[in-house]
């Protein structure tokens, strides 16, 4: 049965129908297309009822409709995915959405990576080097369920985009290259899917290259990622060429061959038998060993059942029974049975394909839906109280909207027309458009002007959006990446959600405006930038007045640099990179500090004591011991502001001070005394402890894994075990032959790595660097 994308309408607008296809691996749905009058091609098209169970501004009747009752809006809910896209850059995630989203019919034309046209990848720094840098988002239908994707980057630099995009999702797609296996960058993202137990199923891409192997790269997800694989299809090649052709599935006992003629809409599906062991196909296959597609299909399901009789009991049960067989296996109790399993991250199903040349994509798309969760099938969000909150609680959320409203902001993107969006997940209740929200991280109310559903980066306006949905606020001005959003009457306004963790930053460099008129707007553009990623700061070096500006890696600040440039219009450069060093007290220690003064006819009498100890993350400061009174709060943020004004420039070098606790153990004010004046006394008496203490210098160590043919091997080793000072932990062979060299090295020896690595191996050799973790070295090494 073969599926063909409509091209002629004959109104405006017009509704048009796809047939459903007989093998269930497309859903008939309605499109809705906008034509233009006068060359009457599609410009826009939208899937009607897609965003479902968000509603849209479409109409004064749309408006007017009742609300979903409690089993419409539980099934709708049971018919969301919230997944994302992961994998080691250039593995081919954008690929692969950019084809789900022209196979749903999202898009009439399928992007291209190369050629700069994906709608994922939208940003003009990401098209014109190839790669993605920041998390998008959009939404499809497919067999009636409704898709909320977001596809992420795999360089190193950009991991708090995927951080942060993880942290709201239900379910992931991991994508992993059929001919290099397991890579440095899959190794972070998948800790980072095992840190927020995400359920995942696999991909294994570019199964038409020289040097894939499906089996090698199953081999490397379980040695790498210490998974367990559950197969369920095969690779199948043909036999003049071994060019990949499509794939067995062993549940369905189907073959499914694509033709590379076409854009991999229509595929041929073939029943394999004992009878009919090649269904019939007319292209020669390449099979080894005897072989047939019938015979690698039961082993497959053979091998796919002896591994769920060991991982799921329900499932173990039927295996147990009289009239069991291979042969005869009830494909609705064995798909349960991987969903159960990858649900509670027993295993992870794994799926192959080459994207580029549009084939498996579709399968991809129904294990998406069969086996992924919804967000029923999660464990509940929960909010909790502040642990100072004399009335702890916690609350866990039902993913229903007659709940109170909850949600997570996770993302900001700076829209040129609209300002910064804030992307959220509910989590319970309904969001509104025009609502008033509390924003329980900040303690402050907003107002929401719009509501969008977003597409990479185009929007459609609608009225609310219930729990399980991901959507962007307009208007809000304050809310910020990992702050918890409630009702503005919710009873959870000093509870909040888990947040998302930034790690901290290890390149610096000073960032200028080109002259002076451009300094406020260059000031503007820094403050943007910053609340749309947290992974920057901005500080002042107060030696010389100078901007300066901390992220993850040179690639990372470059393309900060050009979106000031580009996007912003704000003429201004960076001077040269440095590393982010930082200082921790290593002993503790006491110190007191008086202020005694009459400014503007008013005592100003202050006296304090606090002490220092180590400990670990940021500075802390805990005035738990003192009684303030009613003016308690603004003496305590005073207190805190003074201090970590102290410790934003250290002792030793001028580097930030971590690992530390300030406890105020007396506080003698007189009443008039100014909050600028116990700001001052605060970080006087922690300037003073810190000089009493033993401080030393902490720098970045990165996690460096080098990927060189065999052959340069040995010149690599003696650059880094030499020139470098690195420590080598090991050297791995891949599938392809090329080693892998994994070692841990301080970030100062390894700026300008790229032009020697290149030099060293001719321009073949690449690495990834990866923060592991600031450890003491001495002020004369740095």
């Amino acid at each position: 049965m073969m599926l063909r994308r409509l091209t002629q309408c004959t109104v405006i607008p017009h509704i048009a129908f796809r047939s459903p296809d007989a093998t269930n691996m497309f859903s008939g749905k309605a499109r809705f297309f906008w034509l233009c009058t006068t060359c009457a091609k599609h410009v826009r098209i939208i899937p009607t009822a897609m965003y479902s169970p968000i509603r849209t501004m479409s109409s004064k009747a749309d408006k007017q409709k009742p609300k979903l009752d409690k089993e419409e809006a539980r099934k709708e809910i049971l018919q969301t995915r919230n997944i994302g896209i992961m994998a080691h850059i250039d593995a081919g995630k954008t690929t692969v959405t950019e084809r789900m989203l022209y196979y749903s019919g999202i898009t009439n034309s399928i992007g291209s990576v190369d050629d700069g046209t994906t709608q994922m990848d939208y940003l003009d720094e990401e098209r014109a080097r190839g790669i993605t840098i920041i998390s998008a988002a959009t939404s499809f239908l497919w067999n009636k369920h409704k898709i909320n994707l977001i596809d992420t980057p795999g360089h190193v630099d950009f991991t708090v985009e995927v951080e942060r995009a993880l942290r709201v999702l239900d379910g992931g797609v991991l994508v992993i290259d059929g001919v290099a296996g397991v890579q440095a960058q899959t190794r972070t993202v998948w800790k980072q899917a095992r840190k927020f137990e995400v359920p995942s199923i696999g991909f294994i891409n570019k199964m038409d290259r020289d040097g894939a192997n499906f089996s090698s790269a199953i081999e490397s997800l379980h040695k790498e990622l210490h998974i367990t694989p559950l197969p369920l299809q095969s690779p199948i090649f043909l036999k003049s060429s071994e060019a990949f052709v499509g794939v067995v599935d062993f549940l369905s006992m189907k073959m499914f061959l694509w033709d590379d003629q076409t854009d991999g809409s229509e595929m041929q599906i073939y029943e394999l038998s004992e009878s009919n062991q090649d269904g019939g196909a007319l292209i020669p296959l390449s099979m080894k060993d005897g072989n047939t597609p019938y015979k690698l299909c039961m082993s497959g399901r053979t091998e796919l059942v002896d591994s769920l009789f060991d991982m799921d009991e329900r499932f173990a049960e039927v295996v147990l029974e009289d009239d069991f067989s291979v042969e005869t296996l009830d494909v609705g109790q064995a798909m349960e049975a991987v969903r159960r399993v990858t649900l509670n991250n027993l295993a992870v199903p794994l799926f192959c394909g080459t994207a580029r040349r549009n084939k498996g994509v579709q399968p991809l798309l129904d294990a998406v839906v069969n086996y992924l969760p919804s967000p029923f099938d999660t464990p509940p969000a929960t909010i909790v109280s502040d642990p100072s909150d004399k009335k702890p609680f916690s609350k866990q959320l039902q993913p229903t909207p007659q709940e109170k409203l909850c949600a997570l902001a996770f993302k900001i993107v700076n829209d040129p027309y609209r300002g910064p969006l804030v992307f959220v997940r509910i989590y319970s209740g309904i969001l509104q458009a025009s609502a008033t929200i509390f924003n329980t991280t900040k303690g402050v109310k907003e107002r929401i002007n719009r509501l969008l559903v977003v597409h990479a980066d185009d929007y459609q306006e609608i009225k609310e959006a219930a729990a399980g949905s991901i959507v962007a606020m307009v208007g809000v001005k304050l809310t910020g990446t990992g702050d918890t959003i409630v009702s503005n009457d919710s009873p959870f306004k000093r509870g909040h959600l888990e947040g998302i963790a930034i790690a901290p930053s290890v390149f610096t460099c000073s960032i200028e405006a080109e002259s002076a008129s451009e300094e406020k707007a260059f000031q503007e553009a820094l403050a943007l930038v910053t609340r749309e990623d947290p992974s920057i700061r901005i500080s002042k070096d107060e030696d010389t007045g100078q901007t300066l500006i901390s992220g993850m890696g040179e690639l990372h600040l470059e393309i900060v640099l050009s979106r000031l440039q580009n996007f912003y219009k704000v003429d201004c450069h960076m001077g040269p990179m440095t590393v982010a060093y930082r200082e921790r007290p290593t002993t503790e220690s006491s110190a007191s500090q008086e202020i005694d003064r009459l400014i503007a006819n008013k005592q100003q009498r202050i006296e304090m004591d606090l002490s220092l100890s180590c400990s670990e993350g940021a500075v802390e400061v805990n005035t738990d011991d003192l009684v303030l009174g009613t003016d308690g709060f603004e003496v305590e943020a005073a207190i805190k502001e003074g201090i970590l004004a102290a410790c934003a420039r250290g002792i030793v070098q001028g580097s930030p001070i971590v690992d530390a606790t300030f406890n105020i153990d007396r506080l003698d004010m007189e009443p008039d005394t100014a909050l600028g004046t116990v700001a001052m006394c605060a970080s006087q008496a922690a300037r003073k402890a810190l000089l009493d203490a033993s401080v030393c210098v902490l720098e970045p160590v990165m996690h460096l894994v080098v990927t060189v043919p065999e052959s340069d091997v040995g010149n690599v080793l003696t650059d880094l075990t030499g020139t470098r000072q690195a420590m080598v932990l090991g050297v791995d062979m891949l599938p392809d032959s090329s080693q892998q060299v994994i070692a841990e090295v301080a970030l100062r020896n390894v700026i300008g790595y790229d032009s020697v690595l290149r030099k060293i191996t001719s321009g073949e050799g690449t690495f990834t660097l990866e923060y592991l973790s600031h450890q003491p070295t001495t002020h004369q090494q740095i």
